[in-house]
């Protein structure tokens, strides 16, 4: 069992959770690819997120940093995240 195992329950999730389920299960044996699927994962929710969410429009580069950094996707998210 795993932190991300929830994701699995939510269909609307299958995007990334298979990502960060195996992000968490290497941790401990491979720290390196563990960092790289967190990252794969982070990409996968930040596309999903776009796909999902009408008040966001995908920038002219669908780069992690490029659709992080937007104002549009900024608000989207809570000041604590």
């Amino acid at each position: 069992m795993t932190n991300f195992d929830f994701l699995k329950t939510e269909p609307k999730f299958a995007p990334f959770a298979d990502v960060a389920i195996s992000a968490e299960k290497v941790y401990s044996i491979d720290y390196a690819t563990s960092v790289l699927n967190c990252r794969r994962t982070m990409e996968f929710a930040v596309k999903w997120l776009y796909s999902v969410d009408s008040s966001l429009e995908m920038q002219y580069q669908d780069k992690l940093a490029t659709l992080m950094s937007t104002d549009s996707f900024k608000g989207v998210l809570r000041p604590d995240i």
